[in-house]
């Protein structure tokens, strides 16, 4: 790799991006990462097929730097197209390439998918990482729901139920109206042209939107959109939580936690349908950051008729603290003053020095036994810590819960 490369390899930053590898002038190679700095090192370091040829053609390297790894994801998408730099074709295989399919039916339907079989359907991408591609979409299906069900049903789907459909686009014999087709249908559109790279034209568009509904008093139809509004920002202003010293700091300064380098977090959350297949999930902050390998979920054995997400909380905490797990600093439970009491009542007896707190979506809060924290007035980047923790242990405890529901109980 010729010098003018390498400098620009150790210039780049610690943030995240897209990366273009230039043959002269032309592009021969598009990749993506959180870490720009950390990635580009690796085409230096290791000498697999795909290093070795980039090292050999590459003399020039140009970066586009984005907010979230999500936003680089899409940016990446749209430059292969865009472009088809020939070694992107090359080692497509290595990429493990995906694609979005929206089908063509009256409620479209997304899925991901390898390769483009259904000549109907209309194919987003490609995307090199399936895994952040399935992650992505779970999130703005939070925002937008959409259908993923392959057959129509007679009873209404799990997915209807945790409100990520709306169960007339998949139940047999399901009544709606032109306007329930034009709003799904425009969750369809925004999400498409969110995976394009059109998201601010998205959020100016809903915006506008939002003051005219605001002016005309249609404050629900407003207060919708603004769900929307506030939802497209979350998934794309989250920063990759990457661990630092500034952030440990002001992690430590929050729980009032001395002496300590490092700091270990727990976030509890709780999903359930009338009681029915509750599952919990415990989800952990530490010195790697998220760290996916310390997470733990529980399927809930509490048995009466009417669902109590606080007794649920406390089985879980009770079940997590006979363990001989290593232990937290801080815990954080999904909700208010309720279940940060049941925390302490079952955690302060035996260690006394985990702090506790609850992070209250509706009031958006962070809720200790003494006081309250609006989440506007946390230090950025501990906020995004925290609510991408609360992300994480929601989606984690109904992936499990989805699981229980489709062993037992739901068919087709």
């Amino acid at each position: 790799m010729i010098n003018k490369v390498l400098q620009k390899i150790k210039d780049s930053p610690n943030s995240a991006g897209v990366y273009l590898f230039m043959q002269n002038k032309e592009i021969i190679y598009v990749g993506k990462a959180k870490d720009l700095n950390k990635r580009l090192k690796s085409y230096i370091n290791q000498n697999n097929k795909k290093n070795i040829q980039i090292n050999k053609k590459a003399t020039d390297l140009k970066l586009v730097l984005t907010d979230t790894e999500a936003e680089a994801l899409i940016k990446e998408s749209f430059l292969i197209k865009k472009y088809q730099p020939f070694l992107n074709t090359v080692f497509k295989s290595d990429a493990n390439y995906s694609f979005v399919e929206i089908t063509k039916d009256t409620f479209p339907r997304i899925f991901v998918r390898k390769n483009k079989t259904n000549l109907s359907s209309t194919y987003l991408g490609p995307f090199t990482n399936s895994t952040q591609l399935k992650s992505l979409l779970s999130y703005l299906r939070d925002v937008f729901p959409y259908c993923t069900c392959k057959n129509m049903h007679k009873h209404m789907c799990l997915n209807s139920q945790l409100n990520l459909c709306y169960g007339f686009c998949c139940q047999k014999d399901a009544k709606y109206t032109a306007s329930d087709v034009k709003k799904y249908r425009q969750n369809i559109s925004n999400i498409k042209n969110i995976l394009l790279g059109k998201r601010t034209s998205i959020l100016n568009k809903i915006e506008k939107e939002i003051n005219k509904n605001i002016i005309k008093q249609n404050f629900e139809i407003a207060n919708d959109l603004k769900k929307q509004y506030l939802g497209i920002k979350q998934v794309f202003e989250h920063k990759n939580v990457l661990q630092d010293n500034y952030e440990t700091k002001e992690l430590l300064k929050l729980f009032d936690i001395d002496n300590k380098k490092d700091i270990r977090i727990e976030m509890y959350d709780i999903s359930n349908i009338m009681g029915k297949f509750a599952t919990g999930s415990m989800v952990v902050f530490d010195d790697k950051g998220i760290n996916k390998s310390e997470y733990k979920k529980f399927k809930i054995k509490y048995s009466p008729l009417e669902p109590n997400d606080v007794l649920m909380h406390e089985e879980v905490l009770k079940r997590r603290f006979t363990h001989d797990w290593t232990l937290p600093d801080v815990v954080i439970i999904d909700g208010g003053i309720a279940q940060v009491n049941t925390a302490v009542r079952v955690i302060s007896p035996l260690f006394p020095d985990i702090k506790i707190a609850g992070m209250a979506k509706g009031k958006q809060e962070l809720v200790f036994p003494d006081k309250k924290i609006k989440w506007k007035d946390l230090d950025n980047s501990v906020f995004y810590i925290l609510k991408n923790l609360q992300d994480e242990s929601h989606r984690f405890a109904i992936n499990y819960h989805k699981l229980l529901y489709k062993k037992y109980n739901f068919k087709d």
